[in-house]
């Protein structure tokens, strides 16, 4: 039974567990598996002999040596397999000699002993010069696994090892053989490398090609000496870390002199936005700057590397199989999209195309899909792969369209204007793929000087001049604000980062250095969790201190929402993800009952900030401020203010009454007494732009500053009806005397007032969808609101 997956289909249990009368002794049932890392539950274990027959790094590069020295030296690589067999013989034949008479072992033995010698040392000279081809089988093996280990991220990267093979076949064959030995090795390793990087690059998606290649280059500078583990290992020089960060001084004195690698980790450290850049200055040291530029889909490449049995994967079973049969016949191209529907036919599928003859050479059968995981591995093993993306950047986009532009297409129409008119449509399209926005089509938009419009009138004049433009684009190309780049580059580095980071092994067993094993150290962060968590709450004391409160008081109401959505988190029984603690990721059982978080510890800091909330407003009344990030529902809570503001008021209705806000000049400390009506909230960030407290007033942000803390915004509930506004009669305790907030921030009384109001989104995450999204607030502005809406100016509960 083969490609049998993680489940078994129940008619084999009575065979597995030999429930049958009658039983042939010559039968023997062999189960396979494409998978590379099953896992099957116990009583599918007890029942069949398990056998791993996936290649180690260690095996693979014996037969990578084996298959280099085969094809460089083959009459050193036949002489070893024909020793090989001497050995063996004579080993054999020496044994029987000992067994036999004396005088046969007397007479005999000498001369076998003698072969046995003779065999020995020429064994000797042939590892050794097999092993001036160990770095090519070492770069291989590397390469493989870390192609392999590609599909820890999307199921749809799996690789077979005959692909592989054939790729390194392929690199012995055309590499550079006119150089003396360790440059011809060289040359294998070079051709080698790139190549197969560029078989996997094409089929990744966009924002995983980084990510790969980094892998790449830090796997084989680590085979090379070139890096070590210990660098890695940050925790472990934390003491020293510290004793520098606290100096004075701003840079180790030793910066200037670090290399590519440090460098890269110490501003991994110290500035996340510039780790990217960072990576990329590395990989070019590394590798050089081919390794940097997206590669062009080259459709006639891929034709030639196909051929009748290998689908091309790009991502109705009665029509299909007819014209899979016509296709095969006639020599056409066949293209099944959307092939994630139908995964059912594509096992059908498969065994076609592998079992049948007589059919044209020139036939090829083209797939499109989505990422799914189910798709059927063997599929994957046996097609090439490839992505067809917009491209991101402008060399990038250009690249792509004069990649694909012919001369006649360039000289379609004689006019002068008709190739610079080309050239400026397609840098325009290239921006509109990344950064659409409206404001690309004002007045104030002006592109970026660097970009000329070349005056050359061939295709591959134009490919020159795109080559010169920088890989990586500053904001000012898209005219955006230098933050915009900070803000970027730091959440590309944190995606790229956390990939990198899910493909890592997670051995449950110690290192040779003697270090803590992963349980243990999950164990240790586990209990360290436990003697900070504070008690659950008791269910029936929270019910009679909110029958205090009112069990109708729209407050006391979204309190107890709030208490039974953190008790599920602190009660239900979860099980322990070992990856997600050890790598500090919060586990998704726990996220499913909670809230998003990048790291654990943010996270447990998160519950036991919401937890002191919920027990200091449940135990000693109303807060004077609300920290509106601790809310499961925040929505619910600002209706429940609209309720409690609606029932407070005579001939209000729910459905008049809206909610209103104010910003303060006050922080959290300053606050005295909660407001008679409303609340004061705390915990938000501005960003897109800063808060000009003095004025109260948004204001252009601050070059490398993203997020700025907003002051105490007053929440509140009016009926546009009637004209009484709450403010009037609120008071509040500063550090200094009592002030009414109409001295300090109330609009309709100042003489400066701000002569536009911004609508500002504020969201719970800095990822801005409308799962997200909690309301609109109001902020005062000396500029119009489409000047902070160009900016994506926002209110964000938690940058974390």
């Amino acid at each position: 039974i083969e490609d049998v997956e993680e489940e078994f289909d129940p008619i084999l249990d009575p065979i597995l567990a030999k429930n049958f009368s009658k039983l042939d002794r010559t039968l023997r049932l062999y189960i396979t598996t494409n998978l590379a890392n099953p896992t099957y539950p116990p009583e599918i274990c007890a029942r069949v002999s398990v056998i791993d027959f996936t290649v180690t790094q260690r095996g693979l590069e014996h037969q990578l040596l084996s298959l280099a020295i085969a094809n460089e030296r083959n009459e050193r690589e036949r002489e070893r397999v024909k020793l090989a067999r001497e050995t063996t013989k004579n080993k054999r034949m020496l044994k029987e000699l000992e067994d036999n008479l004396l005088i046969k072992l007397t007479t005999i033995a000498t001369e076998v002993k003698e072969k046995v010698v003779i065999a020995e040392e020429t064994k000797m000279k042939i590892s050794t010069a097999r092993e001036e081809y160990r770095p090519v089988a070492v770069r291989g093996s590397i390469i493989y696994f870390l192609m392999s280990e590609t599909a820890l991220v999307n199921p749809m990267y799996y690789i077979s090892l005959q692909q592989f093979l054939g790729l390194f076949h392929e690199s012995m064959i055309k590499s550079n053989k006119l150089a003396a030995r360790q440059k011809r090795i060289q040359n294998i390793n070079d051709y080698l490398t790139y190549q197969t990087w560029f078989y996997t690059i094409r089929g990744l998606y966009e924002e995983d090609r980084l990510m790969f290649t980094l892998l790449m280059a830090l796997r084989i500078d680590l085979r090379r000496g070139r890096i070590r583990y210990d660098e890695f290992q940050l925790q472990k020089n934390e003491h020293t870390v510290k004793d520098w960060f606290d100096k004075q001084s701003s840079l180790p004195e030793t910066f200037e002199n670090l290399n590519e690698f440090h460098r890269f980790l110490f501003i991994r450290c110290i500035s996340p936005d510039r780790t990217i850049s960072e990576a990329r200055n590395y990989i070019q040291h590394s590798f050089g700057i081919k390794y940097l530029e997206i590669p062009v889909l080259n459709l006639e490449l891929l034709r030639d590397e196909s051929d009748v049995k290998t689908p091309l994967l790009k991502g109705q079973d009665i029509l299909a199989r007819r014209f899979l049969q016509q296709t095969i016949q006639s020599g056409r191209w066949l293209l099944l999209q959307n092939a994630h529907l139908g995964l059912d036919y594509l096992e059908e599928f498969h065994q076609t195309l592998m079992t049948m003859d007589n059919c044209d050479p020139t036939c090829r059968v083209w797939l499109t899909t989505k990422t799914h995981s189910e798709f059927p591995i063997e599929i994957l093993h046996s097609s090439i792969k490839f992505t067809n993306e917009p491209p991101q950047g402008v060399c990038a986009g250009l690249k792509h369209i004069y990649g694909l532009m012919t001369q006649d297409k360039l000289e379609y129409i004689e006019s002068v204007y008709w190739r610079p008119l080309l050239y400026t449509t397609s840098f325009l399209h290239s921006i509109l793929q990344k950064w659409f926005d409206d404001g690309l089509f004002s007045m104030d938009f002006k592109f970026y000087d660097e970009y000329m419009i070349p005056k050359d009138k061939r295709v591959e004049d134009y490919l020159d001049a795109i080559d010169r433009f920088p890989l990586i684009d500053s904001p000012q190309t898209f005219g955006l604000h230098v933050n915009a780049d900070i803000t970027y580059s730091a959440n590309r580095a944190k995606f790229i980062l956390a990939k990198i980071l899910q493909m890592q092994p997670k051995e449950a067993t110690g290192n040779l250095s003697g270090d803590e094993t992963r349980d243990t150290i999950v164990h240790h962060l586990a209990n360290e969790m436990l003697i900070k968590l504070l008690l659950s709450f008791i269910p029936h004391e929270i019910q009679e201190k909110l029958r205090n409160m009112g069990l109708l008081n729209p407050m006391a109401i979204s309190l107890r929402q709030e208490l039974h959505r953190m008790d599920r988190v602190l009660r239900t029984s979860l099980r322990q993800i070992l990856d997600s603690i050890f790598d500090g990721r919060v586990p998704i059982n726990w996220t499913k009952y909670s809230w998003e978080s990048s790291t654990l510890d943010f996270w447990f800091s998160e519950l036991l900030d919401r937890y002191i909330q919920y027990n200091n407003w449940l135990n000693y009344g109303r807060p004077k401020c609300f920290w509106i990030t601790g809310f499961f529902n925040p929505n619910g809570f600002l209706t429940a203010i609209r309720q409690e503001v609606t029932r407070m008021h005579h001939g209000w209705s729910l459905n008049t009454v809206t909610i209103d806000n104010m910003v303060l000049r006050s922080y959290k400390d300053d606050i005295r007494e909660a407001p008679t009506e409303g609340v004061y909230v705390y915990g938000l960030y501005l960003e897109g732009a800063s808060w000009d407290r003095k004025n109260t007033r948004l204001h252009e942000s601050q070059n490398k500053v993203i997020y700025v803390p907003m002051p105490i915004i007053y929440i509140y509930a009016i009926n546009p009806s009637v004209v009484a506004d709450p403010k009037l009669g609120i008071m509040m305790m500063t550090t200094n005397k009592k002030l009414r907030l109409d001295q300090i921030s109330f609009r309709s009384k100042r003489q400066d007032v701000a002569p536009y109001i911004y609508l500002c989104p504020v969201y719970k995450k800095s990822i801005r969808t409308d799962l997200h999204f909690i309301t609109m607030l109001k902020l005062e502005s000396n500029d119009i609101p489409e000047h902070w809406i160009l900016r994506s100016v926002a209110l964000l509960c938690d940058i974390k």
